[in-house]
């Protein structure tokens, strides 16, 4: 296969078809996940990262968790942030491309799982929550969503879940909802990473 590939941040160039571990090191994907923003760029604030809500999930999850919370969405330095809205769509209008870009999807994945030594594929439950739970919280915060129409997207549970789980942060971990500066979300990042043991 051709390989295709984009150029990151200085130059260097990642495979799409075929990443490797360098690729997904953490001063490579740091800078890109607190560049990319959430929600497509339909915030009330100037800016709030892929890395913000990284950070956020790992501390939604048990410890044993927080990890793959904070790594689980790495391969959006390759396929971008896509919306789950427009995954859904793709699922029902044109399943095969869905297949496609889940598939470029794992292959960050797996180089994600080797180089941080994580479990992604699948996602664990935790995790999941954690990250449908950030969604709710964001799209009150930083989306403006009318509660009612939140509630009823995401459902009373996960909802409820979301609250539950904002009321327990600690303030040092909740004001990680506060829009960030770029630099300073790709920081927050890498010390929620060696927070967590993780290498550079």
């Amino acid at each position: 296969m051709t390989d295709v590939f984009i150029w990151t941040r200085g130059g260097r160039r990642i495979s799409l078809v075929s990443p490797t571990v360098e690729d997904v090191a953490p001063t490579i994907v740091a800078p890109v996940l607190a560049r990319i923003n959430r929600w497509n760029g339909h915030l009330m604030c100037d800016h709030y990262s892929v890395a913000q809500h990284l950070v956020i999930c790992s501390y939604l999850v048990p410890e044993p968790f927080a990890k793959p919370a904070l790594g689980h969405d790495i391969h959006e330095i390759g396929t971008g942030d896509i919306s789950s809205p427009m995954k859904a769509l793709a699922r029902r209008e044109c399943p095969e491309a869905f297949g496609w870009l889940d598939a470029v999807a794992g292959r960050f994945d797996l180089m994600v799982e080797k180089r941080y030594g994580i479990e992604l594929r699948p996602m664990a439950r935790e995790v999941k929550v954690a990250d449908g739970a950030c969604a709710v919280l964001e799209s009150l915060v930083h989306v403006g969503a009318p509660e009612s129409e939140v509630r009823a997207h995401f459902g009373d549970a996960l909802f409820e879940t979301a609250s539950r789980l904002a009321t327990a942060l600690p303030a040092s971990v909740g004001s990680m909802l506060a829009p960030l500066a770029p630099r300073d979300a790709e920081r927050c990042w890498l010390q929620r990473l060696d927070e967590l043991g993780g290498t550079r």
